[in-house]
């Protein structure tokens, strides 16, 4: 039999790194699991989240296969726990895919036996079957799947405890036993900020799937309600929706997730008679200039438009904001504290601008006048709650550094970004728009 670890990282740069699975773990296993058999391939997902990097070695056990899907944040701690691992079971072998792995080949062949750039599944079955028949492993393994995405296997929760992938802090407004899932893959748009390496391409799974899945949840978990992973969770067309819609309501359940700005009023109406509480859209940024920037295809007017149709049907309303993004007017913080009053949503997540290894902006960054990236990998984040409460804390440095004027004007340094940011912050607690 071979003994397969699925390594989740720390996720050090999530504020509550256990709320969410780890799903696409989960599925990777499952499919292993549902391909080979049980009594061929043992996956087990060896869960670091929450333990300090100087920790993790001693809570990983010996398998003949370690899996990681790495992003950017997560390399260097990845690359010294393969360092680590080698020393304590010099045996096993070391796989890599995800998005870190897909930008960054060559480094992450580097580090890893093999690595599986791209889509993984077709890839991660050949890799494991030629483990099986005795074969070494190729360098690179980069299989576009043979099987439709409607064929694989939902994943499945029970390589987790229960109490990791049951909780009820998912809803704002609410407390109910909830969990995430994830019912498509990818995302139409490319907007400049975004590392999305298949733009314009949407992968969903079957209806019959979805509805398999969430049965299995409220049967095995009983789970009540769900928040939605995937980066558009109403399509956009009104064919596409309303079925997905309907199952959602037939299931009897509560649901959350990221919704496009524009959404047609129908789909909104639909969303909440299906069980829809809440939804989260990315708006960005107060200023349309930068809107236009980063190709967001979305205007200001939309956004107002957008979030009113969601009051109109109950429907709770969070908002994302990234400040530091190219272009940005001298009066950002007025612009931002002025929309953010008139569009009253009941949440705002600010995120300060990173330029995402891989992203449009980072692969031509002299366009944009930036004229520093930081080489360390650790501060690739966007989440705003990895930044320290004080503007000298270490863990608020920008991984970035504009030149002082670009093709849009004069532009903020480091220290003025996070001093917009850290009023911002005020400007939100203020109106108790955190979450």
């Amino acid at each position: 039999m071979l003994s397969v670890g699925l390594v989740v990282g720390s996720w050090f740069y999530f504020h509550r790194p256990r709320v969410h699975q780890p799903l696409t773990l989960l599925y990777l296993a499952t499919l292993l699991e549902d391909t080979f058999g049980p009594a061929a391939v043992s996956c087990r997902i060896i869960d670091l989240r929450g333990i300090d990097s100087t920790e993790s070695t001693e809570a990983v056990p010996e398998c003949d296969l370690y899996l990681y899907s790495v992003s950017s944040p997560d390399f260097p701690e990845i690359s010294s726990l393969v360092t680590e691992l080698r020393r304590r079971y010099p045996r096993a072998l070391h796989a890599a895919g995800g998005i870190h792995v897909h930008v960054f080949p060559e480094a992450a062949a580097r580090v890893f036996d093999c690595i599986v750039p791209g889509r993984g599944e077709r890839s991660l079955e050949v890799l494991v079957g030629d483990l099986l028949k005795g074969r070494e492993l190729q360098p690179v393994y980069d299989l576009q799947p043979e099987r439709d995405l409607t064929e694989y296997p939902y994943p499945r929760r029970d390589f987790l405890g229960d109490d990791q992938v049951v909780n009820d802090l998912l809803f704002k407004s609410t407390k109910v036993r909830a969990t995430t899932v994830l019912f498509s893959r990818g995302c139409p748009f490319r907007c400049r900020f975004c590392a999305n390496p298949e733009p314009g391409e949407i992968l969903r799974r079957p209806l019959v799937a979805i509805r398999d899945e969430i049965d299995y949840l409220k049967r095995e978990y009983g789970i009540e309600g769900l928040s939605l992973f995937d980066e558009i969770s109403i399509p956009l067309s009104t064919r596409q929706a309303r079925p997905l819609l309907e199952i959602l309501g037939e299931m009897n359940i509560i649901w959350r997730g990221q919704a496009r700005i524009g959404t047609p009023p129908e789909l909104l109406n639909l969303a909440r008679e299906s069980g829809c509480r809440e939804l989260s859209m990315g708006v960005e940024s107060a200023s349309q200039q930068v809107l236009d920037i980063v190709d967001k295809r979305i205007t200001l007017d939309q956004v107002r438009r957008t979030v009113a149709k969601c009051r109109e049907n109950d429907i709770r309303v969070q908002i994302g904001l990234i400040l530091g993004l190219p272009g940005e007017p001298q009066n950002i913080v007025e612009l931002t504290r002025s929309f953010v009053d008139e569009l009253t949503p009941d949440v705002v997540m600010l995120a300060a601008f990173c330029p995402y290894p891989g992203s449009p902006i980072a692969n031509d960054p002299d366009y944009y006048g930036i004229r520093w990236l930081d080489p360390d990998f650790r501060h690739y984040a966007h989440l705003v709650y990895r930044f320290g409460d004080r503007e000298d804390d270490p863990a608020t440095g920008l991984p970035f550094e504009y030149e002082p004027v670009n093709r849009w004007g004069r532009t903020f340094r480091r220290k003025e970004i996070l001093a917009n940011l850290f009023e911002l912050q005020a400007f939100l607690r203020e109106r108790g728009l955190n979450r």
